[in-house]
């Protein structure tokens, strides 16, 4: 395995943002690389939870996971919604919806040119 401290890798980051999501058995869970085609960000991290309990399990992990290689978000927002959350990590934004708010944002549709990483595949060598 890969020694990942101090990596500056924003897809590294989002990939072990995924495996954390998945460790807290959120569904869903989908990486777009959407650097080529935003100017805020490098990649999007979207799963689905079904509880805000949920929600902040997932949330935790994720910051437990960068922060265990450096990292700690700049912005969090949502901490109380019932429906959506995020994690801004400047070049890696993690969202987590319930259900309804995925459904009707559908993120992953307003990125579609975005390319869709296959997190689980690259994952397998990363875990810090």
């Amino acid at each position: 395995m890969r020694d990942l401290k101090n990596t500056n890798s924003a897809r590294t980051k989002a990939i072990l943002a995924a495996l954390a999501q998945a460790e807290k058995k959120a569904e869903n869970i989908v990486v777009i690389n959407v650097g080529g085609v935003c100017n805020f960000t490098e990649y999007f991290v979207i799963c689905t939870g079904l509880s805000t309990l949920q929600f902040r399990a997932i949330s935790d992990n994720i910051q437990k996971k960068l922060k265990s290689i450096g990292y700690r978000p700049f912005h969090i927002d949502g901490e109380t919604s019932p429906n959506w959350l995020v994690l801004d990590y400047d070049d890696v934004i993690v969202h987590i919806f319930n259900p309804d708010a995925r459904s009707y944002y559908e993120l992953e549709r307003l990125w579609a040119d975005g390319e869709f990483v296959d997190w689980e595949k690259e994952g397998k060598n990363l875990h810090p």
